[in-house]
């Protein structure tokens, strides 16, 4: 059955509380993770302060949950964390982390006391600082990773998950190389440190732009990609004033590293996903805002854009419809749609990764990401 996106974003911001991610922390440094790096081995105190190492699991699989005192979902959830703790094999061990003094959370010793009050039955790692979450990437909670039983990280995911999906996605998060059971790619951006790299930017309007989005952010040489709303006639839309049309586009900013990945070839990719000929349709989707689009604001790019669109249209027999116009502004889209794919595995997409086969590569070590 297929729910239309308008639908399914309305029913979303009435139900926050439990379909998305808490973010308290700036989004202006995200580290990432190396599914592929060094095996993870560290040691943190428990409530009692009792050091806990990774390393004392190995042979069994980890999973590990971050979250906070302050994150509703986090803690409506971890009755479920424990029920998966209690129900679980001798091959699977279950860890929650908590990190004082980061992200809004409070201190070690206030922390310590709340939670020594509240009787979980489940380990409570305690990361203060957040050292060990900021360096997988972890800003949002409720987090998670999944741990190999050789000790190496096979994913993260932002937002809730059941405990269903927690047990398969062992199976189905192998690491790079492997063939995943997932609907998506694994992303080879995780751990590129594209701090000391001149990123550029283009804006790309594809219809929906949840797909579009976690397409974009897994073509290797991408250091961010960003859902958002582009020319239409008022500076800051919300979903809403673009849905009862404010003439904007749905749109992604997709900030990249030229040394790494060219536009032309983030152009070819971006025909791959779209269909050019149609007019403000994309997959189910109808309606100005999802027109497909190519928005600029260097002149270089403009000329980059139009030799991929002719290139493009030698290969078609009805007229290319996309627009190729100079960005006139853009904003951000409410948080709730930011990652959406990453926070919702099962959402709705209209986008086809298979062409993504060829745009990938292995990340390379952890390393910080750039700052925006």
């Amino acid at each position: 059955m297929n729910w239309s996106k308008p639908l399914l974003a309305f029913m979303l911001g009435l139900a926050l509380t439990s379909t998305a991610a808490c973010g308290k922390g700036s989004d202006s440094s995200s580290p990432g993770a190396d599914p592929s790096g060094p095996v993870l081995d560290l040691t943190l105190p428990d409530l009692d302060g009792k050091a806990v190492s990774l390393s004392s699991y190995r042979g069994k699989k980890v999973y590990v949950k971050f979250w906070a005192s302050w994150c509703p979902i986090c803690l409506a959830g971890m009755s479920e964390v424990e029920e998966l703790a209690a129900n679980t094999g001798d091959d699977v061990e279950v860890l929650t982390i908590a990190s004082p003094d980061y992200l809004g959370e409070m201190d070690e010793q206030e922390f310590r006391t709340w939670a020594k009050r509240r009787n979980f039955r489940v380990p409570v790692l305690i990361d203060t600082g957040g050292r060990f979450a900021a360096s997988l990437g972890v800003d949002k909670y409720p987090s998670s990773i999944w741990i190999g039983s050789a000790g190496k990280l096979l994913d993260v995911h932002t937002g809730q998950v059941s405990n269903d999906w927690i047990r398969a996605h062992f199976d189905e998060a192998k690491g790079p190389g492997k063939r995943s059971k997932s609907r998506f790619p694994i992303n080879p951006n995780i751990g590129v440190d594209y701090s000391k790299t001149g990123l550029k930017e283009i804006w790309l309007a594809g219809g929906c732009f949840w797909g579009v989005e976690a397409y974009f952010a897994r073509v290797y040489g991408v250091a961010d990609a960003v859902s958002g709303y582009a020319n239409g006639t008022t500076l800051k839309p919300s979903y809403e004033e673009v849905s009862s049309g404010s003439g904007h586009a749905e749109t992604v900013l997709v900030r990249y590293d030229p040394a790494r990945v060219s536009l032309e070839k983030l152009l070819t990719l971006f025909f791959r996903i779209i269909d050019p000929t149609s007019l403000n349709r994309q997959g189910n989707d109808r309606g100005r805002q999802y027109r497909s689009g190519i928005y600029y604001r260097d002149p270089a790019d403009r000329t980059v854009a139009q030799a991929a669109m002719k290139a493009e249209q030698g290969q078609l027999a009805a007229p290319i419809v996309t627009e190729l116009l100079p960005l006139s502004h853009f904003a951000a889209a409410e948080d709730y749609h930011q990652d959406y794919l990453e926070k919702n595995p099962g959402g709705y997409c209209h986008t086809d990764f298979s062409s993504l086969t060829n745009a990938t590569q292995p990340a390379g070590s952890l390393r910080v990401k750039p700052s925006h």
